[in-house]
């Protein structure tokens, strides 16, 4: 396998090399008949679905340990490692089968454990063979570059009528050897293997038509061969790119045969949606309506000490029969023997686990891992669940039934009135019960709503696009995983869970009060209540604030989870507000650290009442304690009230004299206009006596220079994203080389943009306007097609976007003569309605061609790069009324527009492909 690769290696190293086109015919030559026998390995795998490699020259083969995972048996070779020891650059385009073949021999091997390699092969005789697919391809890109001279003399010399003739009659003499000897031996096994190359059960006539079969395939690749050879005459050819870009194109072709045929049997056969759909409603109870019936018994039978599996899986299947009969069954509930041991109801729900029976191959998908994570999430949520059916069950008549029976042998059995101080434990406890259900439903509302819901429809947005089996394993485990996290189940987030724990074991222990009743529950316990949630409740909001600020937990910011404990306090006024239910359930405590402009406020308030000086001292005393401003200065701020002063903060002080100067400002200036795209970064290197911040300050304050022309992509391109953009590129520009402006005449490109009512720079008093309307504007190089306003309230869908084509249709119809029967090269970009299966089958219903635009490129898209851009600049800075005014003024402008612009922006995509080509698929700025 070592030498292989080197020699592949080597020659390939040379190929792209080469000095003089003698040397590159021979090396490509010389390459492909070596290349041939992993092209031909490979095809046999997906096509066949067996790894045909007995001299182990193949860079894959399967995996020796038998403890090895059924998606893990193929292997990797260690080839790179071992040529780049020995000094040789491996084979770069070796890569891009190792990584296809890898993915598509696990769905090879899934197809075959199912019995479905039979399907796999009609579909593999629809594609031909990969190596004369691959020459072919070659062949017909290189003769686009060769002259017309040069394909009109592709003569073959007697040199290669004799090699063809010496192959065909060594070939025939070689088969007719191995049919004798087959016959000879007689062994039924070796006949039964080559009689579908050899025919041994047919007549000699059919054998013999055979043969003619495959020297006429023959005979046709060395054709094929001698026409590539003759192409390097008299020119070098970009041989690298060309070889590159088609084997890609047939490797993917290969691959999506095999793998695009797992994921409709996973989910029409085995009902995959179904088992999500399950899992979700269960382990996240997301099917509220019944697990709530299944939850409430198990936690009558944990407070009664008399939960077990068998109980507990019945009740489920009861449960889950309502709605899933077929699935039912599926669903047991596991309780361990440790749950004799819990002191707690908390300690006990850890004991208990769900567990979900699925058969092979749904379990490559909700493997033990992933059932590890749902139930950590499941035993998490039932805490949470139990914390607020402890609560909700809570009732005001209790305090009055226990001072009924303790006081019924002294009160004859009359109901009297509560007596001052009980009513007062009572307020406490009814205030703490309803601050811990409002805190409880929170977090139960942040996980149940937020959480759960948005990550369900991510997950069914994933699956929708994935392609294959790996593709589906991979947006399962990564929604797994992000639920794992957003419940506060992972290492990162073990404080704010054991938090909001501790909130929930507070909550726990109100409930054990209350069932004490207001007059047994003695001040200090209920004082104690009082400050662990206090304290907790506080220590959950600034843990999750510095979550926040230090961006540690960027989910609970996106989500809003550190908020559910911002306003779960009393509204006092005071900005410590987390504090401020101890101080409106302790009213003798003081306030501790008030702003001064609070303790202003106050002393404004009170002087407007024509209090004393005096008076006031003594009751701010009395609620903010010692600390508080002294008498000599209430003095002070009473007598400033008095004389007119309305504002209680500080007045603004001068500071400091600036150190921005007229002179730096000229000098800033001519720094910048010597050259204007000159960065903050490199006037910092200028002025290194000034700071980076007041530079930032003259340049956009007090110079008003803003960034214009700073080169903005829409996201870090991948290898394989610039590969698809250099091959959309090449494509291009053979088809301008082949066609010329004929090709530019029949582009129609098109897209949608967003036009808002104001478009005016923002200022301190106005912000940018929120109404704006979706254009659908498509054009060619004469001018404006259609111009479409989508109305208000509608989405753009694949429905929407086939109507709008039929209007297209019929404007090119009637504004271009004659196009239609020419042929129509739609462009446009490969958003989700522009490449649905409606989308895609109309068009072929037009008979359009759609010409394929790479991803993530809007520097390749006309409308984006060139119209949109003059529209918005002919638009800025100014206020429409309505959006008719707005509609108008956008048709008017387009329809005005000089036909030199569009003809200007559909010829500057010659240039920029071709300088994408030349920058290796990277964006292109201009």
């Amino acid at each position: 396998m070592k030498r292989v690769n080197s020699l592949l290696s080597v020659i390939y190293e040379q190929l792209t090399h080469a000095s003089s086109n003698k040397q590159s015919a021979t090396l490509l030559k010389l390459f492909l008949t070596s290349f041939q026998v992993y092209l031909d390995i490979f095809d046999t795998w997906l096509t066949e679905g067996q790894l045909q490699d007995s001299r182990e020259e193949f860079v894959i083969a399967r995996s020796k340990d038998k403890l090895q995972k059924p998606d893990e048996e193929f292997i990797i070779q260690p080839y790179e490692s071992e040529l780049l020891n020995g000094g040789v650059k491996p084979l770069p385009v070796l890569q891009v089968i190792v990584n296809k073949a890898l993915h598509a021999g696990r769905s090879i091997e899934l197809l075959r454990r199912l019995d479905r390699l039979s399907e796999l092969g009609k579909r593999s005789d629809e594609q031909g063979h990969l190596y004369e697919e691959l020459i072919t391809l070659i062949e017909h890109d290189l003769s686009k570059f060769a002259s017309d001279t040069e394909n009109e003399s592709l003569v073959k010399t007697n040199d290669d009528d004799i090699i063809t003739h010496c192959d065909m009659e060594n070939g025939d003499n070689f088969m007719s050897e191995v049919k004798d000897h087959l016959l000879r031996v007689g062994d039924p096994f070796l006949v039964k293997g080559f009689e579908s190359y050899l025919n041994l059960n047919q007549g000699n006539q059919t054998s013999q038509q055979c043969n003619e079969d495959m020297g006429n395939n023959l005979k046709r690749k060395k054709q094929i061969c001698i026409k590539l050879m003759q192409h390097f005459k008299n020119k070098i050819l970009p041989v690298k790119p060309v070889l590159e870009i088609n084997l890609l194109k047939l490797v993917e072709e290969k691959w999506k045969a095999v793998c695009c045929m797992v994921k409709p049997i996973f989910q029409n056969e085995f009902n995959l949606p179904l088992h999500f759909q399950m899992i979700r409603g269960v382990f996240l109870m997301e099917c509220d309506d019944i697990m709530q019936q299944f939850y409430s018994s198990l936690f009558t039978q944990v407070q009664a000490c008399e939960a077990n599996s068998f109980s507990l899986t019945i009740h489920l299947e009861s449960c889950l029969d309502q709605r899933y009969p077929d699935f039912s069954s599926r669903f047991s509930v596991v309780v361990n023997k440790k749950i004799q041991y819990a002191t707690t109801v908390q300690d006990a729900i850890n004991s208990i686990k769900l567990r979900y029976a699925v058969e092979w191959p749904i379990t490559l998908i909700l493997n033990e891992r992933n059932m590890e994570y749902y139930n950590a999430v499941f035993q998490f949520l039932l805490k949470i669940k139990w914390a607020l059916f402890s609560l909700q069950k809570l009732r005001f008549s209790a305090f009055y039934i226990c001072v009924f029976q303790s006081d019924l042998d002294q009160r004859e059995n009359k109901s009297v009135p509560l007596r001052k101080k009980e009513k007062e434990r009572m307020q406490r406890l009814q205030y703490l019960r309803f601050w811990l259900l409002h805190s409880v439903n929170s977090v139960h509302s942040y996980l149940m709503g937020q959480v759960l819901h948005l990550l369900h429809l991510e997950l069914e947005r994933n699956l929708e696009e994935a392609q294959e089996l790996d593709a589906v394993i991979k947006a399962h485990d990564s929604y797994v995983q992000t639920v794992y996290a957003h419940c506060l189940q992972s290492e990162g987030c073990e404080i704010i869970k054991q938090s909001t724990l501790q909130m929930v074991w507070t909550a726990l222990r109100l409930c054990e009060a209350w069932a004490t009743g207001a007059i047994f529950v003695s001040d200090a316990r209920l004082q104690e209540l009082e400050e662990l949630y206090a304290k907790h409740h506080v220590f959950l909001a600034v843990t999750l604030s510095n979550c926040v600020e230090n961006d540690t937990r960027s989910h609970c910011k996106s989500t809003g989870f550190p908020n559910m404990c911002s306003h779960n306090v009393v509204s006092t006024g005071c900005n410590k507000s987390p504090l401020c239910i101890l101080c409106y359930f302790k009213m003798n405590d003081v306030i501790d650290n008030p702003a001064d402009c609070e303790v202003r406020s106050v002393i404004r308030f009170l002087n407007a009442q024509h209090l004393k000086p005096a008076e006031i001292y003594r009751q701010l005393k009395e609620v903010y304690g010692d600390t508080v401003m002294n008498e000599r200065n209430v003095r002070k701020w009473c007598e400033m009230f008095n004389n007119g002063r309305t504002n209680v903060h500080d007045e603004t002080r001068p500071g400091r004299p600036s150190l921005i100067t007229e002179d730096l400002k000229t000098k800033v200036n001519n720094r910048i206009l010597q050259d204007r795209r000159t960065s903050l970064d490199e006037l910092h290197i200028a002025f290194r006596d000034i700071s980076r911040s007041l530079l930032g300050e003259i340049v956009s304050q007090h110079l008003g220079y803003h960034k214009i022309c700073a080169r903005w992509v829409p996201r870090q391109l991948s290898d394989q994203h610039k590969t698809q953009r250099m091959a959309s590129a090449l494509t291009f520009l053979m088809r301008y080389h082949t066609d010329g402006d004929a090709f530019l005449d029949q582009i129609v490109t098109g897209d949608e943009t967003w036009v808002s009512h104001n478009t005016q720079r923002p200022s301190a008093n106005h912000t940018l306007s929120t109404q704006k309307v979706v254009a659908t504007v498509f054009w060619d190089r004469k001018g404006v097609l259609l111009l479409d306003f989508m109305p208000k309230g509608t989405t753009i869908n694949a429905n929407r976007y086939c109507e709008t084509l039929r209007k297209l249709r019929r404007a090119i119809q009637n504004k271009r003569r004659g196009m239609l029967s020419r042929g129509v090269v739609l462009l446009h970009d490969n958003a989700r309605p522009h490449t649905a299966a409606s989308t895609r089958e109309l068009l072929d219903q037009f008979g359009w061609e759609i010409f394929d635009h790479p991803p993530y490129s809007p520097d390749l898209a006309p409308s984006d790069f060139h119209l949109f851009t003059k529209l918005k600049d002919f638009l800025g800075g100014t206020r429409f009324g309505s959006d008719e005014e707005l509609k108008k003024t956008v048709n008017t402008w387009l329809n005005e527009l000089a036909a030199e612009e569009y003809n200007t922006g559909i010829l500057k995509l010659v240039n920029r492909y071709d300088k994408c080509l030349n920058v290796g698929g990277d964006y292109v700025e201009k």
